[in-house]
């Protein structure tokens, strides 16, 4: 078996691994490659086998795991390993590595939260049950809004197809010397900058591939209804508590409405005017019904315009 018929065997594993959200890319680079933009890593490699010289030695293997985190292993290696145990036995022996990979990963994320400041530009706030986290919340930062607990997560890693997050506990946050609403506060600065919020006018467009909808600093429609998200389509609830979004929705609705949260990633916006607040709860509860898994409130919001946020709403 030549090496070009093991990269073309193992292409499919890899393919899964980027869906899987396990890493983000890979490539193969061959012997006596000398092309301008991968010379630093040529050098690189070759410095760590005691060569010099921007041409290749011996054929490689790059997978990016994490931005800026790159692991490299040898083809010629991996050709041995196959002819000696076949190449099923060998996507086993990578997927374990990958996997002890990610973990060691982790644990450097994890020791990282412990420096004030590399840790707070990763907090975020994300919004979950509280009645169903209830014990988790009891060492969490968070606020409460009705039957929603806005808590903050240290977001690690972000792409389309996975999220890498880890709570924020109390105690955590003692490490720092800063005090809980501070580091509140902090968590939902960046939420709003690392999810900047969308709007969708026609609710068909979210199940479109590569969907996107207008930037909230940019819309100036007038609508009784409409969807707020975030720009990748994830963690756009939390959005609705960050400052401004609230106040900037109520103009884009005309005034009052009701603010329908299906899950954690998105808003459904009615305009008091145009809805009615029971038809609107039965929709819900209805919703999550069909979709337990994602189910984030009981509740309808409503925009209260003397303290111009959204509001738990009791009965219309």
């Amino acid at each position: 078996m030549k090496i070009t018929e093991l990269e073309q065997q193992l292409r499919p594993f890899f393919e899964a691994k980027i869906s899987e959200g396990i890493i983000i890319s890979y490539r193969f680079l061959h012997e006596g490659c000398d092309e301008e933009a991968e010379r630093d890593t040529i050098r690189h490699i070759n410095k760590a086998q005691g060569h010099s010289g921007d041409t290749l030695i011996g054929n490689w293997l790059l997978l990016t795991v994490k931005e800026g985190f790159e692991l490299r292993t040898s083809m010629d290696a991996l050709m041995e390993h196959a002819l000696k145990t076949g190449t099923a036995t060998l996507r086993k022996q990578l997927e374990k590595d990958l996997a002890a990979n990610r973990r060691r990963l982790l644990e450097l994320d994890a020791a990282s939260l412990k420096r004030r400041e590399t840790a707070l530009p990763k907090l975020v706030v994300c919004l979950v049950n509280a009645e169903k986290n209830a014990g988790a919340l009891q060492d969490s930062i968070y606020r409460q809004y009705g039957d929603v607990a806005a808590v903050v997560y240290a977001e690690f890693s972000r792409d389309e197809n996975s999220v890498c997050r880890a709570r924020v506990t109390k105690r955590l946050a003692g490490c720092w010397e800063m005090a809980e609403n501070a580091v509140y506060e902090t968590a939902l600065k960046n939420t709003a900058e690392k999810y900047p919020a969308a709007v969708f006018r026609d609710v068909r467009k979210l199940a479109e591939q590569n969907a996107s909808g207008e930037l909230l600093t940019h819309a100036s429609f007038r609508s009784g209804y409409f969807v707020l998200t975030s720009d990748c389509l994830i963690n756009g609830a939390a959005l609705l508590f960050c400052p401004g979004t609230a106040e900037k929705l109520s103009r884009l609705a005309g005034g009052r409405y009701y603010a329908v949260m299906t899950s954690a990633d998105e808003v459904h916006i009615h305009s008091v005017k145009e809805s009615s607040y029971p038809s609107l709860l039965d929709g819900l509860l209805h919703s999550n019904d069909s979709f337990p898994d994602t189910v984030l409130t009981e509740m309808i919001f409503c925009y209260d315009e003397r303290v111009k946020q959204a509001v738990p709403c009791y009965g219309g």
